[in-house]
């Protein structure tokens, strides 16, 4: 949970983002971010790095998430933004945890339309901290603004880095807030985001490649690739955001007919 308001302070300067919603599961995690979308894949990087070193110091498993992997999609509209919200925070109770939403530690769904001061009465000042002291119960040398709070034991609250204010101006009443997370939307947003993977323009698939080539090959050129990585980075590239054998020739740069032999 920490690293996430970490990550927010880090992003502030070079690649700011907005966190309006979050849920961590155990084998993955779905944030709802305002922000462009090269400043949210920052983000979900320095999540990425500041988890895998948590990992390799306290678990001595170094290199596990080396091929984690995050995906981001547009969330173009009110409504679909509720649906998302309904999504993400409902992913507990699809994996058969048995709490409602709100009662589930590990993600926001607690924070819109509730009862701030139940949070106040046990919520300590970070500021009230030393620098060393700071350093010791976070972890990090990174400088925190006066207003932040924490809880007993060291968890940063996580309305000091979620803007629930900005959900609940989207919602407007508990009721309807209340009536969205009761909808069962994951075969509904699943299709949407599947569809969405293989729909993307040329420009945006050349764009991901680029990347993907750079984390797998140190090389951002996909022309400069031999074909050998240009086979592996076109079997990522499916993977990841799909696409059809057309629109991967286009992308790698191997005739359709030869790719198609290949990966199928």
């Amino acid at each position: 949970m920490n690293r996430i308001g970490l990550c927010y302070l880090l992003s502030l300067k070079s690649h700011p983002v907005i966190i309006l919603a979050f849920c961590l599961m155990d084998n993955h995690v779905h944030f709802i971010l305002y922000g462009t979308y090269e400043d949210c894949i920052r983000f979900m990087d320095d999540y990425k790095k500041l988890t895998g070193l948590w990992l390799a110091f306290h678990r001595d498993k170094k290199g596990t998430l080396k091929d984690w992997k995050h995906e981001a999609w547009l969330i173009p509209n009110a409504e679909m933004l509720k649906e998302k919200m309904a999504y993400v925070h409902r992913n507990p109770i699809v994996a058969n945890i048995n709490l409602v939403p709100n009662g589930y530690r590990w993600s926001s769904a607690s924070l819109y339309f509730t009862d701030k001061t139940m949070f106040s009465k046990i919520l300590l000042p970070v500021n009230g901290l030393s620098q060393r002291e700071r350093r010791s119960l976070f972890n990090t040398k990174i400088e925190f603004p006066d207003d932040w709070r924490y809880l007993p034991g060291g968890e940063i609250w996580s309305g000091c880095y979620t803007e629930f204010k900005r959900i609940e101006a989207v919602f407007k009443t508990a009721w309807n807030y209340q009536y969205e997370m009761n909808k069962r939307v994951e075969e509904k947003v699943n299709s949407e985001i599947m569809a969405e993977r293989v729909s993307l323009p040329d420009g945006d698939v050349l764009k991901m490649a680029s990347e993907i080539s750079a984390r797998m090959f140190g090389e951002y050129d996909i022309d400069l690739l031999t074909v050998k990585q240009r086979i592996k980075l076109c079997m990522a590239l499916r993977k990841e955001v799909g696409g059809n054998i057309g629109q991967l020739s286009r992308i790698v740069h191997i005739q359709p007919k030869e790719l198609r032999e290949i990966i199928g």
